[in-house]
């Protein structure tokens, strides 16, 4: 008879171990979930039943971009501008809008084909990844379909300067 009872206390007890490592476990699994969730990709903001999401890219100043390039490098930055030139098919050069005297600019390279023509004189905001133009690297990372002039005319000007390699664009105005 001692020995049943001996034996339930011991069954119990290792259920109730067993139970706890479990909940131990799960516990460690959950908080394992959430720890690559980034709770700051988008904000809601709650208003009269509706929710509001923030975009998740920073918007940076072009001309930060343009003279803090080292602090910006392999960020994806949204800014705004208005294309001062249309280098080559997705290919362009950005400058503050509406600025007479603009000495900023940055270059924007669209690797993939903009659905969407882009003009001189046009506003656009673009999001993209902030790199150093280093020519080797684009014609390694990039299948750019640059004629040789283009190419050179490019490297020329561009070597070393910043550059966003566009993930999306968007026109705000027509001039």
């Amino acid at each position: 008879m001692m020995n049943i009872k001996q034996n339930k206390k011991n069954n119990i007890f290792s259920l109730k171990r067993a139970g706890a490592i479990a909940i131990v476990s799960i516990a460690g699994l959950l908080g394992a979930c959430d720890a690559g969730y980034d709770n700051r990709a988008t904000s809601p903001e709650i208003t009269n039943d509706e929710v509001v999401t923030e975009p998740v890219e920073p918007v940076a100043d072009l001309e930060e971009v343009a003279e803090e390039t080292e602090q910006f490098i392999g960020q994806t930055v949204t800014i705004r501008g208005e294309i001062e030139e249309a280098i080559a098919p997705g290919v362009y050069r950005l400058q503050e809008e509406n600025e007479l005297l603009a000495k900023d600019s940055v270059l924007i390279v669209m690797p993939d084909e903009s659905p969407m023509p882009i003009v001189e004189d046009q506003e656009v905001q673009v999001t993209g990844e902030v790199r150093q133009f280093i020519s080797a690297e684009f014609e390694r990372d990039y299948n750019l379909t640059w004629d040789l002039n283009v190419e050179e005319q490019i490297e020329a000007e561009y070597e070393g300067q910043p550059v966003v390699v566009v993930q999306n664009a968007e026109i705000l105005e027509m001039d």
